[in-house]
C-alpha cells in the first residue's frame, strides 16, 4: 500500500478522498472507488478491475440493484441509505428535492441573491459546484480564504509602515514640525497598501470608510478596521475562539480613541492606571458580547435559534406553524389570532433589519432600538406559546 494512503475504519483514504472500502461478508476484500472530474463516484471495482457498480453523476445506481453496497456517492460524500440524505457536516442534503432539509446558518450576501435562499444547494447548480460544508460552495470557500489572506497580509504590511513612522517620531523626527524622509516614505507605502485594501473591501462601505479615515489620521479608525475584520472572520468561524484577539484589538481601539493617535504609537508608560482599568473593563464587555454571539452562532449551526424559557426553539417553531395555522381549518377566531401574531412577528423582523445598528454590532452588541425590538419580539413569542398551549389541534399539526 502506498505510504500516502491511510486506513481509517473500513475505508482507505488518500489526501482526504476515500479510494477504497472493505466489503463482503468477511470484510477483507477491497472495493475501489472511481471518480469523475466533479468528484462523484461513478463506479466501484474490485482489486482486479472487475466492475461492481455504475452510478450516474448524481449518485444514482445505473443498475436497479447494486452488486455491492456503496455509501460514497455524489461529490464523494456519504449517503445515509436509511434516510436517503447526504451528510455535509453542517446540514443534511436531500437529493430527491435538491435542497437542504434545514436552514443555512450563514444568511448570505445581498450582492449575491442566490445566496439568500437558505435551503438551496450550490446555487441550484449541482453539476458545476459542490458544497462540502453545508454553508458555501467550494469555489466560494477558496475565494473567501484567499481574500482574507490578502487582507491580513496587507494589514500586517501597513502595521510595519506605521511602526517605522512612530519609531522615527521617537528618534530623528522627535519635536520636528516636518516629517522626516523615512516618515514620508512609510506614509507613502502605507497609502499604496490602503488602496489595495479598499479594492478588497469593495461593497462594504463602512469598512472602506474606516480605511479612508485612517488615511486622514483619524484616531481609532485603523484599530476599528482591524477589529471589524477580526469580527467578520470570527463570525464565519464560530468553532474557533477569537476572544483574546478581540480583547487585545478592543483595548487598542479604546486607547487610540482616548489618546487621539494610533495604538502602535502609545507606550505602556503613557497610560494611567485609571485609563488602563477603564479600557480593560470595556474590552471585557466586548468579549462577553462576542462569546454570547459565538454561542448563538454555534447553536444556529446545529439548527437551533435561541433559548425560550427552559426550551430551545427554532424559527420554524414560530413562523412556519403560524403561517399554516391561518389555512388549517381552525376556528375563525383562532385563525385571526394566528394571522395577527404572524404579521406582528414579520413586522418586527422588517423593523429589525432597518433599525439603527451599534458600531460593534458584528460582535453581537445591540443598539437601544434593537434591544427594544427584541423585547417586543419576546412579548409576541409568549403570546405564540400561549396560543400553542391552548390549541390542541395546532399542537397536533405542528409538533416538530
Amino acid at each position: 500500500m502506498p505510504s500516502e494512503i491511510m486506513e481509517y475504519g473500513e475505508s482507505l483514504i488518500n489526501v482526504g478522498s476515500i479510494v477504497a472500502q472493505y466489503s463482503g461478508s468477511s470484510g477483507t476484500s477491497l472495493m475501489y472507488y472511481l471518480y469523475n472530474g466533479h468528484g462523484d463516484v461513478v463506479q466501484t471495482v474490485t482489486a482486479s478491475g472487475e466492475v461492481q457498480n455504475n452510478y450516474d453523476i448524481f449518485g444514482n445506481p445505473v443498475l436497479t440493484i447494486e452488486t455491492v453496497s456503496c455509501t460514497i456517492r455524489y461529490a464523494g460524500e456519504y449517503l445515509d441509505k436509511e434516510t436517503g440524505l447526504y451528510y455535509l457536516r453542517a446540514r443534511y442534503y436531500d437529493p430527491t428535492i435538491r435542497r437542504f432539509i434545514s436552514e443555512d446558518s450563514y444568511w448570505g450576501e445581498h450582492s449575491s441573491p442566490l445566496s439568500l435562499n437558505l435551503y438551496t444547494y450550490a446555487y441550484n447548480n449541482p453539476i458545476r459546484y459542490i458544497d462540502p460544508t453545508g454553508h458555501m460552495t467550494e469555489e466560494e470557500m477558496f475565494a473567501e480564504a484567499t481574500r482574507n489572506a490578502q487582507i491580513m497580509w496587507l494589514i500586517n504590511e501597513i502595521e510595519k509602515q506605521k511602526q517605522i513612522w512612530f519609531e522615527e517620531e521617537k528618534g530623528a523626527g522627535k519635536n520636528q514640525k516636518e516629517w522626516t524622509a523615512a516618515q514620508v516614505e512609510a506614509n507613502r507605502k502605507a497609502e499604496e497598501l490602503r488602496q489595495q485594501l479598499l479594492k478588497l473591501e469593495a461593497g462594504n462601505d463602512k469598512l472602506q470608510q474606516l480605511i479612508r479615515d485612517d488615511s486622514k489620521a483619524i484616531a481609532g479608525a485603523w484599530e476599528g478596521y482591524k477589529l471589524a475584520v477580526t469580527g467578520r472572520i470570527a463570525e464565519a468561524n464560530p468553532h474557533i475562539d477569537y476572544s483574546e484577539t478581540i480583547r487585545k484589538l478592543t483595548e487598542d481601539f479604546a486607547l487610540a480613541v482616548t489618546y487621539g493617535r494610533n495604538a502602535i504609537g502609545i507606550s505602556a508608560s503613557d497610560v494611567s492606571e485609571t485609563t488602563r482599568t477603564a479600557v480593560e473593563k470595556f474590552a471585557e464587555s466586548v468579549v462577553i458580547s462576542y462569546r454570547t454571539e459565538r454561542e448563538y452562532n454555534l447553536m444556529r449551526m446545529s439548527d437551533i435559534s435561541y433559548a425560550f424559557g427552559e426550551r430551545i426553539v427554532t424559527i420554524k417553531d414560530e413562523i412556519i406553524p403560524l403561517a399554516y395555522a391561518i389555512d388549517s381549518g381552525v376556528a375563525p377566531g383562532r385563525r385571526n389570532e394566528a394571522e395577527e401574531l404572524l404579521y406582528e412577528l414579520l413586522g418586527l423582523i422588517d423593523r429589525y433589519s432597518g433599525s439603527k445598528k451599534h458600531w460593534l454590532g458584528f460582535l453581537g452588541i445591540k443598539s437601544q432600538e434593537q434591544k427594544d425590538i427584541h423585547e417586543e419580539a419576546n412579548r409576541i413569542r409568549k403570546k405564540i406559546w400561549e396560543y400553542k398551549r391552548r390549541d390542541t389541534n395546532y399542537n397536533r399539526l405542528f409538533t416538530w
